[in-house]
This record gives structure tokens, sequence and C-alpha cells, in this order.
């Protein structure tokens, strides 16, 4: 439970209810209760009213003192098409689509009772996104799988000169948000040694880059944005790999390091 002091010199008598839950160490702040009545129709509707006019609720949930720089948030608003509906937050405003976030979601519904219990104990959990409507399924053994909204390249070997690294080559991916893609190699890094400082600023180096540069084009106007970048280890199986497992590092909104795989890019 957390109390909420609108401004550093007015209290606030509103409390915010929240379930803390991680996937893979990604932690995911759901919030319960106590968050304003939106106005809209869509959950892209909301999702402007939420950060239009309730923005420093968003800003107390993730940032300092009560999170942090990589904390994550899930706002619970009504849904007629899904067993929830969801907002998803970071530390620079509101995201579109969220693998971690949707796993997390599915067991936190499964444990309040939604979604339906096939013979097999299979529990099938559906999330509204800001994407779209994303099915879940969690197993008996609670492995979840979901399949997304449907995923495409928006470009493939591009390449831009992002100040301080010099030319890179890069592709865009869409899954439910944009992310550009880069083979990690490409910046001098080294995703097993490299500090995530380094990361961070490379990564943040191309988002910027690309945002400047390439025009993001989707039927909801409100998805049509670079979300972040992930960084491969350059392998594209794990046949290729001379390390063992495919690695990759993904940093999104403002310098975010995430710390599962990523279940959106």
């Amino acid at each position: 439970m957390t109390h909420l002091s609108l401004k550093p010199w007015q209290q606030s008598d509103r409390i915010i209810r929240t379930v803390e839950m991680h996937t893979g160490g990604e932690p995911l702040r759901i919030v319960t209760d106590g968050y304003p009545t939106l106005e809209g129709a869509t959950i892209l509707e909301l999702r402007v009213d939420a950060a239009k006019n309730h923005d420093h609720i968003r800003v107390a949930l993730m940032r300092e003192p009560r999170g942090h720089r990589d904390m994550y948030g899930a706002i619970l608003v009504p849904t007629q098409r899904a067993n929830l509906g969801v907002l998803f937050t970071h530390n620079h405003g509101y995201s579109t689509m969220c693998g971690h976030g949707v796993i997390a979601l599915a067991r936190y519904a499964r444990d309040i009772g939604l979604g339906t219990i096939d013979a097999d104990g299979v529990t099938m959990v559906t999330i509204d996104c800001p994407c779209g409507v994303v099915p879940v399924r969690i197993d008996p053994f609670n492995q979840s799988t979901f399949l997304s909204v449907p995923s495409y390249a928006y470009v493939l070997e591009q390449s831009i000169n992002v100040p301080k690294y010099g030319n890179v080559r890069y592709d865009i991916g869409f899954g439910g948000t944009f992310y550009a893609i880069v083979n990690c190699k490409e910046m001098g890094l080294n995703l097993r040694g490299d500090n995530s400082v380094d990361i961070v600023h490379a990564g943040m180096a191309v988002k910027s880059a690309v945002s400047e540069s390439v025009k993001l084009l989707h039927p909801e106007s409100d998805l049509a944005f670079l979300y972040g970048v992930i960084f491969t280890d350059g392998a594209e199986s794990q046949l290729e790999s001379s390390t063992g497992p495919l690695r990759n590092v993904t940093v999104f909104a403002e310098g975010e390091v995430d710390r599962s795989p990523c279940g959106s890019g």
C-alpha cells in the first residue's frame, strides 16, 4: 500500500493499493485500487486521459522514493473485451505493450479467480493492452505463454550515423510497440562484460538518432513511436552462438534496462 503526496508541500488523502510482482526479475507494480476513474471509450483513450490528467500518480509510483529508475507498472482499467484491461507505465510515460507485464498480469488474474480453466488444469486469461487483446495460457506448472498482436519487420538492414558511435546498422520491428534492433558489435559493446551504464548510453543514442530520422507509421497513431532499442549478441540462432544461450539487452523509455528478456520486441 502506498500513500501519495500530490506535491511536495501538499498532503493527499488518496490511498493507492498495489500488488508487487516480477517476471524474470523485471518488476511489475499492479495498481489494483485507488486510481481515479478515467475518461474514454477505448484503452488508448484511457491512456491519453491518464497521461494528461493523472500523470503525477505515475511519477509517484514509478520514481524514487517509492520506485526506482527501472520500475515498471500496470494500472488496471475497465474493459468489456478481456479479463483485465491495463495501462503500462514506466519512468517516462506509458507503453503500449509489455510481454513481462502480460505474464505477471495473467498470473495475478488467475490468482484472483479470473479466466477459464480446462479439464487439464490449463488457465486461459485475456489481457486488453493498448496495442490489442493478448491471450495468455498458464499450464498446471505455472509456465506461461502468450500470443501477442501481429508482429512484423518495419525496416531491415538500415544504416544511420549515431553521434560518438559512427555508422550503425539496424532493423526496426513491431511487437505491440516499435523497437530498433542492433547487433551489439555495431556499438563496440559486449553484452556479457560491459557495465549497464554503457549499454544505456548506447541505446539512448541509437533511439535518439533513429527517432529523429525515421517516420514510423501505424493505423493507431498513438502506437507510432520508437519505444526502445534491443541489442543482440549477433547470433540468429542458438546453433550460431559459441557462448551458449542467445543474449539480448533491451533499453527502453528514458534509459530503463529490462531485467527480463523482453516480450514485446
